[in-house]
Parts: C-alpha cells; structure tokens; sequence
C-alpha cells in the first residue's frame, strides 16, 4: 500500500507551482486581451463603443474570447461574428449585467 501510494500522484501543488500556473495563467489572459483588442480594432464603431466600457471585465473578456474562438473554427471574421444576433443580445446582456451591478 505504501508503495502504491508513493507511486501516485500527490493530489495537491506546492506554493511555487500554484504561483507558477497562477502566473502563466495571467500571462495567458493578457495574450488572449491583446488578440481580442486587435481584432476589435478591424471592426465597426458601434461595436467598439458597445464593447470598449465593459472590457476590463473578466466575463467580458472571456465571452469575447469564446466568440473569438468560434469565429476561428468556422472561418468567419470576427467582426461578423459579433454582428450575429444572438452574439450581439448576450453583449447586451452583459452590458445590462455590469450597469445594474
């Protein structure tokens, strides 16, 4: 049993690692924040008027890199991607979201 159990993976993280990934997931996040800034940048005013006050927000920024993402896969422009009716009403939703609090 000793043995087994030596063998297997300890099921928590040090300190060190924990600020490791810690730290690659925010350089990860501001990798994703500047491809999403540069596209939002090839796109229309409204959209950047509707998006630029809420960007600072995680939800925001993780929507944004979902549709980002889908865009991608199905070989779509982001700005078209964004302009999608259901795409455009859930950025208004969050909009709706972070104004009431």
């Amino acid at each position: 049993e000793v043995q087994a159990a030596m063998r297997s993976k300890l099921k928590y993280e040090s300190y060190a690692e924990q600020a490791q990934r810690t730290k690659l997931d925010k350089l990860e996040r501001k990798q994703r924040r500047y491809e999403i800034m540069d596209e939002l940048m090839r796109c229309a005013t409204n959209v950047k008027h509707l998006i630029s006050p809420m960007f600072r927000y995680k939800i925001t920024q993780q929507y944004l890199w979902k549709v980002l993402s889908e865009a991608r896969k199905e070989g779509l422009l982001f700005c078209d991607k964004l302009r999608e009716p259901q795409v455009y009403h859930r950025l208004m939703a969050i909009k709706a979201e972070i104004t009431a609090g």
